[in-house]
């Protein structure tokens, strides 16, 4: 589990993306998933990413996603 200031900044920076993705992105940047169904959307995995390198100063993708199996799964 992780703290409530660290929880805050996560759900700042998933709300900072989607705000960016419908205002900016939306005309100039092209959807990372290849299939119409998806678990996990792309502000999702940027969020997650952009956390990850920046709090919890994972610098491998394999460090990052091993930190949010075992801290944000739930």
């Amino acid at each position: 589990m992780i703290s409530k200031v660290k929880s805050t900044n996560l759900v700042e920076i998933f709300f900072y993306l989607i705000d960016a993705c419908e205002k900016e992105f939306k005309t100039s940047c092209e959807r990372f998933s290849n299939n119409r169904c998806h678990e996990f959307s792309d502000q999702e995995t940027m969020t997650l990413y952009l956390f990850c390198s920046s709090f919890e100063k994972c610098t491998r993708i394999n460090q990052g996603y091993n930190f949010t199996k075992e801290n944000l799964l739930s």
